[in-house]
């Protein structure tokens, strides 16, 4: 036999849900005229997020063309062309935060550089 305690403890964990669910439709009611509103402004935001990856992925084209470029001329061993090109994304970088990490890239690439060619003073 289930004792008196146990029976009201599975009413009452009955009745939470009830005022789960109950609370739940409520909500679903009283939002249920917004919710055009609410799919327009999903699509703004969406819309928004779109334009400004778009904007970063093209200001970033210069240098991620670049640093390939730089990698593969240091790799073959023309390391003034390598130069060239991790030169020109390190200026690319200097508007970006210092934590970025395409100038973390270029740094490393640029110092790799000076010290396999013997530059260690450039390289530090």
């Amino acid at each position: 036999m289930e004792s008196d305690e146990n029976k009201n403890a599975s009413k009452s964990g009955k009745s939470n849900i009830g005022t789960l669910i109950g609370g739940a439709r409520e909500l679903a009611v009283k939002v249920r005229p917004y919710q055009e509103k609410i799919k327009k402004a999903k699509k703004i935001v969406w819309a928004v997020a779109i334009v400004w990856a778009t904007v970063i992925a093209v200001q970033s084209l210069p240098y991620y063309g670049a640093i390939g470029k730089g990698e593969s001329y240091f790799k073959q061993g023309h390391y003034p062309e390598a130069e060239k090109e991790f030169l020109y994304c390190y200026e690319q970088c200097k508007n970006v935060d210092e934590k970025d990490p395409r100038l973390a890239r270029v740094l490393n690439n640029l110092g790799m550089l000076y010290r396999g060619t013997g530059r260690y003073k450039e390289a530090e």
